[in-house]
């Protein structure tokens, strides 16, 4: 199974024959903003690092993560991308059994299943706003020995309330169940997150990325956090220089500029609601209100016909007419027809800047008057 995820620019431009760098990439949840210069300057006084070994403890990574996070250092693995870590904890417990909170990314089913695990799927209802239910937890956690939650989730933007999470670690804790919790996309609700948790709780593993946010998918970047024992084992079964030099350089830089990450929140906080509000105005379109930096939307009923194909947009067809229509206007939004518990009428659309917004308002618009 080879998952498939948004900002494959490269597949776009080569089927569509467009430039890399004309498309508007909607599909991937990257911070808009242009990282600071300081990055490119730095990066540029570093160059020569390139003929150097990472620093295989990525020394002064960890202490930045450590510092802004209030993360023991004994707790904290660096990662190459928040993806690496879903991989090694999976190596490194082998559940027989594990249940996966769905829709979610798909790289927890792919890293479950190379281990041959059997694994149990509990869907999120649309009608009930894709919110989870304490109850729907109660209903597999005596069957299974790993639970992978992502909170928020990708890709619907809903967040589990922190008295339901709560719940759900004592429910896991009792039944002694081992709790992954992917919060790629946490970053604007900080204060929702388990990291403090994490490290005092040996059944629980917080995945974080800083590939998104901080703007530098290219470089692939992320942290776990876990009990001191727990992260040791960890460590033991990940890749020696597993981040690249640059990758700690530019991640070290970017979350000490206080300034980029506080103008990063405002600005995409602000951008979603007008994306939302924008969204919600276009007949035919279902919008789910998100606290992350993507909106998911739904393409709804047979009675919206594209005014150059008049073929249906809608109901399981949706998908390859509107991303074709879009691209068309070098546009690329998020298929999710790939996501278990959803299919071709769902979009996800990332948060960019105001003009880009706008641009992808104006296209909708004229697709579906």
């Amino acid at each position: 199974m080879k998952p498939q995820h948004g900002g494959n620019l490269y597949q776009l431009s080569k089927k569509y024959n467009i430039a890399l760098g004309e498309i508007v990439d909607f599909s991937a949840n990257i911070n808009p903003l242009c990282f600071p210069d300081g990055v490119k300057r730095i990066l540029k006084e570093d160059f020569n690092k390139i003929r150097m070994y990472p620093d295989p403890d990525c020394s002064q990574l960890t202490d930045v993560i450590s510092d802004k996070y209030n993360i023991k250092k004994t707790c904290l693995i660096p990662s190459n991308g928040a993806t690496e870590l879903i991989y090694l904890i999976c190596y490194l417990l082998r559940p027989k059994k594990a249940a996966i909170i769905i829709p979610a990314f798909s790289e927890y089913e792919k890293a479950l299943s190379n281990i041959g695990c059997n694994i149990k799927f509990v869907r999120l209802k649309e009608k009930e706003g894709f919110k989870l239910k304490l109850q729907d937890i109660r209903s597999i956690i005596k069957s299974v020995e790993v639970l992978f939650i992502c909170n928020p989730n990708n890709p619907t933007g809903q967040k589990i309330s922190p008295n339901t999470l709560y719940n759900i670690l004592h429910l896991a804790k009792r039944h002694n169940v081992f709790v992954v919790i992917d919060e790629a996309f946490i970053d604007l609700i900080e204060e929702e997150s388990l990291v403090a948790k994490a490290q005092r709780q040996q059944n629980l593993f917080v995945i974080r990325s800083l590939t998104k946010f901080l703007g530098i998918p290219g470089l692939r970047l992320g942290f776990g956090v876990a009990s001191a024992r727990l992260s040791a084992k960890i460590k033991n079964f990940q890749p020696t220089w597993s981040v690249n030099t640059f990758a700690q350089i530019a991640g070290s830089y970017l979350l000490a500029d206080s300034a980029y990450i506080e103008k990063s929140k405002k600005i995409l906080i602000k951008e979603r609601n007008f994306l939302v509000s924008e969204l919600k105005s276009i007949k035919s379109i279902k919008v789910f209100d998100s606290c992350t930096n993507f909106i998911l939307f739904k393409l709804m009923g047979q009675a919206c016909l594209t005014p150059t194909t008049n073929n249906p947009v809608g109901d399981g067809h949706a998908r390859p007419v509107l991303e074709d229509l879009l691209i068309s206007e070098k546009i690329a939004v998020r298929n999710c027809s790939n996501f278990r518990g959803l299919d071709s009428s769902f979009v996800r659309v990332a948060v960019k800047k105001r003009d880009e917004n706008k641009l992808l308002i104006k296209a909708l618009r004229n697709i579906f008057g």
